[in-house]
Protein backbone atom coordinates (compact mmCIF):
# COMPACT_ATOMS: atom_id res chain seq x y z
CA UNK A 1 0.00 0.00 0.00
CA UNK A 2 1.48 3.39 -1.00
CA UNK A 3 2.38 5.83 1.76
CA UNK A 4 0.00 8.77 1.59
CA UNK A 5 1.65 12.14 1.00
CA UNK A 6 0.37 15.65 1.88
CA UNK A 7 -0.79 16.79 -1.57
CA UNK A 8 -2.43 13.45 -2.33
CA UNK A 9 -4.35 13.60 0.96
CA UNK A 10 -5.46 17.15 0.16
CA UNK A 11 -6.56 16.32 -3.40
CA UNK A 12 -8.59 13.32 -2.27
CA UNK A 13 -10.13 15.23 0.65
CA UNK A 14 -11.22 18.20 -1.48
CA UNK A 15 -12.72 15.94 -4.14
CA UNK A 16 -14.70 13.95 -1.59
CA UNK A 17 -15.90 17.03 0.32
CA UNK A 18 -17.04 18.82 -2.85
CA UNK A 19 -18.72 15.71 -4.23
CA UNK A 20 -20.93 15.26 -1.20
CA UNK A 21 -21.18 18.98 -0.52
CA UNK A 22 -22.61 19.73 -3.97
CA UNK A 23 -24.91 16.71 -4.10
CA UNK A 24 -27.80 18.76 -2.72
CA UNK A 25 -26.59 22.18 -3.88
CA UNK A 26 -27.06 22.34 -7.66
CA UNK A 27 -26.33 26.08 -7.73
CA UNK A 28 -22.87 25.44 -6.28
CA UNK A 29 -22.18 22.66 -8.76
CA UNK A 30 -23.12 25.03 -11.60
CA UNK A 31 -20.41 27.44 -10.43
CA UNK A 32 -17.71 24.75 -10.26
CA UNK A 33 -18.17 22.57 -13.35
CA UNK A 34 -16.59 23.81 -16.58
CA UNK A 35 -18.96 25.32 -19.12
CA UNK A 36 -17.47 25.87 -22.54
CA UNK A 37 -16.23 29.35 -23.58
CA UNK A 38 -19.20 31.31 -24.90
CA UNK A 39 -21.69 29.63 -22.57
CA UNK A 40 -23.66 32.02 -20.36
CA UNK A 41 -22.47 30.16 -17.26
CA UNK A 42 -18.77 30.05 -18.14
CA UNK A 43 -16.31 31.50 -15.59
CA UNK A 44 -12.47 31.42 -15.73
CA UNK A 45 -12.28 29.85 -12.26
CA UNK A 46 -13.90 26.73 -13.69
CA UNK A 47 -10.65 25.77 -15.43
CA UNK A 48 -9.45 24.68 -11.97
CA UNK A 49 -12.65 23.88 -10.07
CA UNK A 50 -13.98 21.40 -12.65
CA UNK A 51 -11.09 19.09 -11.75
CA UNK A 52 -12.66 18.57 -8.31
CA UNK A 53 -16.16 17.68 -9.54
CA UNK A 54 -17.48 14.24 -10.48
CA UNK A 55 -20.57 12.86 -12.18
CA UNK A 56 -21.14 9.96 -9.79
CA UNK A 57 -19.72 7.88 -6.97
CA UNK A 58 -18.05 5.42 -9.35
CA UNK A 59 -16.40 8.25 -11.26
CA UNK A 60 -15.10 9.72 -8.00
CA UNK A 61 -13.85 6.40 -6.62
CA UNK A 62 -11.96 5.42 -9.78
CA UNK A 63 -10.20 8.76 -10.07
CA UNK A 64 -9.30 9.01 -6.39
CA UNK A 65 -8.05 5.42 -6.34
CA UNK A 66 -5.69 6.31 -9.20
CA UNK A 67 -4.51 9.42 -7.31
CA UNK A 68 -3.99 7.20 -4.23
CA UNK A 69 -1.91 4.68 -6.20
CA UNK A 70 0.17 6.82 -8.54
CA UNK A 71 0.38 10.15 -6.71
CA UNK A 72 2.53 9.29 -3.66
CA UNK A 73 5.57 7.96 -5.57
CA UNK A 74 5.65 11.08 -7.75
CA UNK A 75 5.15 13.46 -4.82
CA UNK A 76 7.85 11.67 -2.83
CA UNK A 77 10.25 11.88 -5.76
CA UNK A 78 9.73 15.54 -6.73
CA UNK A 79 8.26 17.22 -3.65
CA UNK A 80 4.81 18.56 -2.86
CA UNK A 81 5.04 21.87 -4.75
CA UNK A 82 6.29 20.32 -7.98
CA UNK A 83 3.76 17.52 -7.70
CA UNK A 84 0.88 19.98 -7.34
CA UNK A 85 2.18 21.97 -10.31
CA UNK A 86 2.33 18.74 -12.30
CA UNK A 87 -1.21 17.78 -11.32
CA UNK A 88 -2.80 21.10 -12.25
CA UNK A 89 -0.79 21.65 -15.45
CA UNK A 90 -1.75 18.23 -16.78
CA UNK A 91 -5.38 18.80 -15.80
CA UNK A 92 -5.49 22.11 -17.66
CA UNK A 93 -3.57 20.58 -20.59
CA UNK A 94 -6.23 17.88 -20.80
CA UNK A 95 -8.91 20.52 -21.20
CA UNK A 96 -6.91 22.44 -23.81
CA UNK A 97 -6.71 19.44 -26.14
CA UNK A 98 -10.36 18.64 -25.52
CA UNK A 99 -11.26 22.27 -26.24
CA UNK A 100 -9.43 22.16 -29.58
CA UNK A 101 -11.39 19.05 -30.60
CA UNK A 102 -14.61 20.59 -29.29
CA UNK A 103 -14.17 23.73 -31.41
CA UNK A 104 -13.57 21.56 -34.47
CA UNK A 105 -16.77 19.57 -33.82
CA UNK A 106 -18.81 22.56 -32.70
CA UNK A 107 -18.05 24.60 -35.82
CA UNK A 108 -19.27 21.72 -37.96
CA UNK A 109 -22.75 21.90 -36.40
CA UNK A 110 -25.62 23.94 -37.73
CA UNK A 111 -26.33 27.35 -36.21
CA UNK A 112 -29.52 26.07 -34.57
CA UNK A 113 -27.72 23.19 -32.87
CA UNK A 114 -24.89 25.50 -31.76
CA UNK A 115 -27.40 27.84 -30.10
CA UNK A 116 -29.14 24.89 -28.45
CA UNK A 117 -25.87 23.50 -27.10
CA UNK A 118 -24.68 26.82 -25.71
CA UNK A 119 -27.95 27.39 -23.84
CA UNK A 120 -28.07 23.87 -22.39
CA UNK A 121 -27.42 24.00 -18.60
CA UNK A 122 -26.17 20.39 -18.70
CA UNK A 123 -23.53 21.05 -21.37
CA UNK A 124 -20.33 21.10 -19.34
CA UNK A 125 -17.13 19.23 -18.49
CA UNK A 126 -16.17 17.91 -15.08
CA UNK A 127 -13.86 15.42 -13.42
CA UNK A 128 -10.25 14.81 -12.42
CA UNK A 129 -9.70 12.30 -15.22
CA UNK A 130 -7.42 14.58 -17.26
CA UNK A 131 -5.10 15.16 -14.31
CA UNK A 132 -5.33 11.46 -13.41
CA UNK A 133 -4.19 10.49 -16.90
CA UNK A 134 -1.35 12.96 -16.41
CA UNK A 135 -0.37 11.06 -13.27
CA UNK A 136 -0.57 7.73 -15.13
CA UNK A 137 1.68 9.02 -17.91
CA UNK A 138 4.03 10.64 -15.41
CA UNK A 139 4.29 7.44 -13.40
CA UNK A 140 4.87 5.33 -16.50
CA UNK A 141 7.58 7.74 -17.66
CA UNK A 142 9.34 8.03 -14.30
CA UNK A 143 8.93 4.38 -13.25
CA UNK A 144 8.61 2.56 -16.60
CA UNK A 145 9.59 -0.90 -15.40
CA UNK A 146 7.50 -1.01 -12.23
CA UNK A 147 5.05 -3.90 -12.52
CA UNK A 148 1.36 -3.26 -12.01
CA UNK A 149 -1.28 -5.84 -11.14
CA UNK A 150 -5.01 -5.24 -11.35
CA UNK A 151 -8.02 -7.00 -9.91
CA UNK A 152 -9.26 -10.00 -11.89
CA UNK A 153 -6.25 -9.85 -14.23
CA UNK A 154 -3.98 -12.91 -13.81
CA UNK A 155 -0.74 -11.26 -14.97
CA UNK A 156 1.31 -8.13 -14.42
CA UNK A 157 2.01 -5.17 -16.71
CA UNK A 158 5.05 -2.95 -16.81
CA UNK A 159 3.89 0.61 -16.18
CA UNK A 160 5.15 1.89 -19.55
CA UNK A 161 3.17 -0.71 -21.52
CA UNK A 162 0.05 -0.13 -19.47
CA UNK A 163 0.17 3.63 -20.15
CA UNK A 164 0.86 3.17 -23.87
CA UNK A 165 -1.93 0.61 -24.21
CA UNK A 166 -4.40 2.78 -22.34
CA UNK A 167 -3.52 5.79 -24.52
CA UNK A 168 -4.05 3.77 -27.70
CA UNK A 169 -7.47 2.63 -26.47
CA UNK A 170 -8.45 6.22 -25.65
CA UNK A 171 -7.29 7.39 -29.08
CA UNK A 172 -9.36 4.73 -30.82
CA UNK A 173 -12.43 5.52 -28.71
CA UNK A 174 -11.97 9.26 -29.20
CA UNK A 175 -11.63 9.06 -32.97
CA UNK A 176 -14.52 6.59 -33.34
CA UNK A 177 -16.91 8.71 -31.25
CA UNK A 178 -15.95 12.27 -32.19
CA UNK A 179 -19.54 13.16 -33.07
CA UNK A 180 -21.03 11.75 -29.87
CA UNK A 181 -18.42 12.09 -27.09
CA UNK A 182 -19.57 15.58 -26.08
CA UNK A 183 -23.13 14.37 -25.65
CA UNK A 184 -22.24 11.27 -23.66
CA UNK A 185 -19.77 13.09 -21.41
CA UNK A 186 -16.92 10.70 -22.23
CA UNK A 187 -14.04 13.10 -22.88
CA UNK A 188 -11.53 10.73 -24.46
CA UNK A 189 -9.44 13.56 -25.89
CA UNK A 190 -9.24 15.17 -22.45
CA UNK A 191 -7.74 11.90 -21.23
CA UNK A 192 -5.26 11.95 -24.09
CA UNK A 193 -4.44 15.60 -23.42
CA UNK A 194 -3.68 14.82 -19.78
CA UNK A 195 -1.47 11.90 -20.80
CA UNK A 196 0.39 13.96 -23.39
CA UNK A 197 1.07 16.84 -21.02
CA UNK A 198 1.98 14.36 -18.28
CA UNK A 199 4.56 12.64 -20.48
CA UNK A 200 6.13 15.90 -21.68
CA UNK A 201 6.18 17.53 -18.25
CA UNK A 202 7.62 14.43 -16.60
CA UNK A 203 10.41 14.31 -19.18
CA UNK A 204 11.22 17.90 -18.22
CA UNK A 205 11.07 17.08 -14.51
CA UNK A 206 13.42 14.15 -14.93
CA UNK A 207 16.00 16.22 -16.80
CA UNK A 208 15.69 19.22 -14.49
CA UNK A 209 15.28 17.74 -11.02
CA UNK A 210 16.75 14.22 -11.03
Amino acid sequence: MPRLTPAVIGIIAINVILYFGTASLPWLKELLVLYYPGHDMHYPTQYITHMFMHAGTGHLLMNMYAVFLFGPPLESRFGTERFLAFYFITGIGAFLLFLAIWFFEFNALSDAIQISRMSDPDYYLLGASGAVFGLLAGFGTCFPDVKLRFLFVPFEFKAKWFVIGYAVVELILGVSSMTTSLNTGVAHFAHLGGALFGFLLMRYYMRKFL
